[in-house]
């Protein structure tokens, strides 16, 4: 069993006791703002919840904790089954990421990537699940708006051949054709 850690930084080395490793783990993840991160067990019951989730899903601790996570999936989701398929799927690889909507406190709903690992104890069993979300709305709403902008500009791009090409024909008639043949082709273009 290992009761330090040793952390090399440039010449020196300094030692950590396993505890304050784990204490200075357990604070970054309490304080990590961007992310929410907690802990589930295999029946979907929040065991855990850190300040980064308080931000992001806008429920405190106290409300949470105890309660299923379906709370934070939207309605159509959870009368899917979609919470538990991703506890099932967590368990199967170990791992499960997707990205897709979640639901806050409020009713809103934002873009979440989400990352969900199976946590095992020192025997090998199964204890629950570690659930990481990211708030990427804005980075989804950039890339919706790029495709947009790409889609329109395509379209401008096929109708300005389409133009071009209109444009040559008559242009090619009123300059090749003799003058007999430029009005009955037009007005068979009519």
């Amino acid at each position: 069993m290992v009761n330090s850690i040793h952390i090399s930084e440039k010449n020196s080395t300094r030692v950590f006791s396993k505890e304050s490793a784990e204490i200075q783990f357990n604070l970054l993840v309490k304080e990590a703002l961007d992310y929410a991160i907690f802990v589930i067990d295999i029946d979907g019951t929040i065991l855990s919840w850190n300040a980064g989730a308080e931000r992001i899903k806008q429920f405190t601790a106290n409300e949470v904790l105890g309660q299923n996570f379906e709370i934070l999936y939207r309605d159509e989701d959870r009368k899917q089954g979609r919470p538990m398929d991703n506890i099932k799927k967590t368990i199967s690889a170990d791992r499960f990421e997707e990205q897709w909507w979640r639901q806050k406190k409020d009713g809103s709903i934002f873009w979440a990537d989400v990352i969900m690992n199976a946590i095992y104890s020192a025997s090998g069993e199964l204890i629950g699940v570690a659930k990481i979300v990211h708030d990427i709305s804005v980075k989804k709403n950039l890339e919706d708006e790029l495709a947009s902008a790409k889609k329109s500009a395509d379209e401008a791009r096929s109708l300005k051949s389409i133009f071009i090409a209109n444009m040559s024909h008559e242009n090619f008639t009123k300059i090749w054709l003799p003058r007999p043949y430029r009005s009955s082709h037009r007005a068979h273009d009519e």
